[in-house]
């Protein structure tokens, strides 16, 4: 075994560790719901997402960049925010805000055209 997979194995044998034990702080879990403002749901997602962080760490080859528990948790803080907490996708039937006002302003013109053609408007 190489030297760079002895060393990725052990970090990511300290992370697995660092995760239990923030798995099990009720405060800091608060804290992360409140983070990434996405419900309290959210709770229950972030097992899942410290694993898809650690992986991300595994595929950036950043294993060496939290060699801390205060690190890990920063850098996890930041990975959530600018990746991991990202908002549901709209299924097919839903829509953009600004495609149902364009739809409602359509709709509302079209109306507007059929009061003037009818004569109401006078």
């Amino acid at each position: 075994m190489s030297e760079r997979v002895r060393a990725r194995t052990q970090a990511m044998e300290q992370w697995e560790a660092w995760n239990q034990e923030l798995l099990s702080d009720e405060a800091w879990r608060y804290s992360v719901v409140q983070q990434a403002g996405l419900g309290v749901g959210f709770d229950s997602q972030i097992p899942e997402k410290l694993s898809e962080f650690n992986q991300f760490l595994v595929s950036t080859a950043e294993t060496d960049s939290v060699p801390t528990l205060k690190d890990y948790q920063r850098r996890f803080h930041y990975w959530l925010r600018d990746y991991g907490a990202k908002r549901p996708k709209r299924g097919k039937n839903e829509v953009s805000r600004i495609e149902e006002l364009n739809r409602v302003g359509e709709e509302s013109l079209a109306m507007a055209r059929q009061i003037w053609l009818n004569g109401e408007c006078a």
